[in-house]
């Protein structure tokens, strides 16, 4: 019978061992002190990191993928921009090439009146338009006049110089005209290349800027002289005067003999 209750005891203590080594919930603590809800909470843990790597890689790689857009496209801009600017260079300098061409003085063409000559010229290219020899005398081969004139009706008569640029002796009216030289106080309507007029207003300013820089100029007391020039015997030269009252008088002298 003692020994009955001795068993009795010893299961009661056991028992009694067990309900206090157990949790307030009930359940025994696994080994190593982790329990589910901590490792879960390591997990979601570990997830949210991840997540924000990836989410900063993303963000970086967008940054840089905006980045290389805009420069890119900027690229494209600087591009576009200097094809732009060559393209209006080139245009630019065609144009003032094709301006140059037209009003080139050396090109040795003169409008009177509103007929046009090309010096040197035939005599009967003037003589059709009414100016006329005031004499016809003989020249000799490869010879030039000094001087010499053509009349158009009473009062209008202009300076020129007879060219024989032949072989044999010609009369001047089988000659050339080799040069012109024109005053404004002849009454003439002169027009030169490029459309620029030869009248009282010229000055020495208005023909550089129109025609560009001589290859000589003189400045005198009351007047200018500038020339262009193409060789010895072919030249362009304006005599200006400076002063109001001697305007008038001012000259151009277009010689080419070719």
């Amino acid at each position: 019978m003692k020994k009955v209750t001795a068993i009795l005891l010893a299961a009661m203590i056991t028992v009694t061992s067990l309900g206090a080594c157990s949790s307030g919930s009930g359940t025994i603590a696994p080994v190593g002190g982790n329990s589910e809800n901590e490792v879960s909470e390591t997990s979601s843990a570990d997830e949210e990191i991840v997540s924000e790597a990836e989410s900063e890689a993303q963000s970086e790689a967008s940054s840089s993928s905006l980045f290389y857009h805009e420069s890119e496209a900027e690229s494209e801009t600087s591009s576009s921009s200097l094809f732009y600017q060559e393209s209006e260079a080139e245009s630019e300098a065609e144009s003032k090439a094709a301006s140059k061409a037209q009003a080139d003085i050396l090109s040795f063409e003169i409008e009177l009146d509103g007929t046009k000559y090309s010096i040197p010229c035939a005599y009967t290219d003037f003589a059709k338009t009414g100016y006329l020899l005031t004499e016809d005398d003989d020249l000799n081969a490869n010879t030039y006049t000094i001087g010499g004139y053509l009349k158009k009706a009473e009062s209008e008569t202009i300076s020129v110089q007879f060219w024989n640029p032949t072989s044999e002796t010609k009369k001047y009216s089988e000659s050339q005209i080799g040069q012109v030289d024109l005053d404004l106080d002849d009454g003439l309507d002169i027009v030169l290349p490029g459309g620029f007029k030869f009248d009282d207003s010229v000055t020495p300013e208005k023909v550089i800027e129109f025609y560009g820089e001589p290859d000589s100029r003189n400045d005198g007391d009351g007047y200018v002289s500038i020339t262009y020039e193409e060789d010895i015997y072919s030249t362009v030269n304006f005599f200006i005067y400076t002063t109001d009252d001697m305007k008038k008088y001012s000259s151009i002298k277009i010689q080419n003999l070719i």
